[in-house]
């Protein structure tokens, strides 16, 4: 599976096939997934917080401050379309973002966009407008997953995507890019997630179909996600877990938070 929607749909599928209502199957999430009917029989279980940073190809030159959320807004809805409307080099702005499906896109979208109407997908190869896009005010390409999108922002001058943060810091040529402060705050690291206030982060779901029994392959191996030595491996992978020892208090409450803010996005 490469998307989150991919992950979602094969466990809910497979709920409903399970003669115990609770199949050997655990899907990962970006944020909640509420919305859809197919869902409603998924339970989430905190299991870290990831941090997520807008990422700029090089020939951007922006200065260390990087960008302002509200910029990033008048960027994506084309109102900002050159570099050095916000402080880089001259040259026109290239947007590449993740498809729809994607759970990266959605906190994007909610985090940052805040429900602004972007500029369509306007281009195949993140360069050129297609024929029927010709008078639009800015580039905007998609890409199917994270690898992808990096790669097109690595290798396009002018080019500004998003990533999780520990994606891009393993990108064999993170050099060709930069991942840029927020609202004049750089993304955290997973020692400091707990008690900053950088807006672009999110907790991570393990789902699992209905709640499985005690003693089961898939409870089992929930425990060891969430509460055991697993936390130490999701650590070292980059990401801060919501049961970390140190700081367990904070983190658990910086967990809730992310939740009970996601939830009143949803209404």
């Amino acid at each position: 599976m490469t998307g989150t929607a991919d992950g979602l749909e094969a466990l809910a599928r497979a709920g409903k096939k399970a003669k115990d209502g609770s199949p050997a199957m655990i899907a990962f999430s970006d944020g909640l997934k509420t919305e859809a009917d197919d869902y409603r029989e998924l339970e989430d279980n905190f299991v870290a917080i990831s941090t997520f940073a807008l990422v700029a190809n090089s020939s951007a030159g922006l200065p260390e401050k990087g960008l302002k959320s509200e910029q990033v807004r008048q960027i994506f809805t084309g109102k900002l379309t050159d570099w050095s409307q916000v402080g880089g080099r001259p040259g026109p702005i290239k947007l590449v973002t993740r498809e729809g499906d994607s759970g990266t896109q959605e906190i994007f979208e909610r985090k940052i966009l805040m429900g602004a109407e972007t500029v369509s997908d306007n281009s195949v190869d993140c360069e050129t407008l297609k024929a029927a896009d010709k008078n639009d005010p800015i580039i905007h390409c998609k890409q199917d997953s994270t690898e992808e999108m990096l790669d097109a922002v690595s290798r396009t001058e002018g080019a500004l995507g998003y990533s999780e943060l520990n994606s891009f810091e393993k990108f064999p040529d993170k050099n060709a890019m930069g991942a840029l402060s927020l609202d004049g705050q750089k993304p955290p690291s997973t020692d400091d997630i707990a008690t900053s206030s950088y807006m672009f982060t999110e907790v991570e779901y393990a789902y699992t179909y209905r709640k499985p029994s005690i003693g089961s392959l898939t409870q089992s191996f929930l425990d060891f996600v969430t509460l055991e030595s697993g936390q130490s491996i999701i650590e070292h992978a980059g990401h801060a877990p919501c049961e970390r020892a140190e700081m367990r208090d904070e983190m658990q409450e910086r967990c809730q938070q992310e939740k009970n803010e996601q939830l009143e996005a949803l209404g």
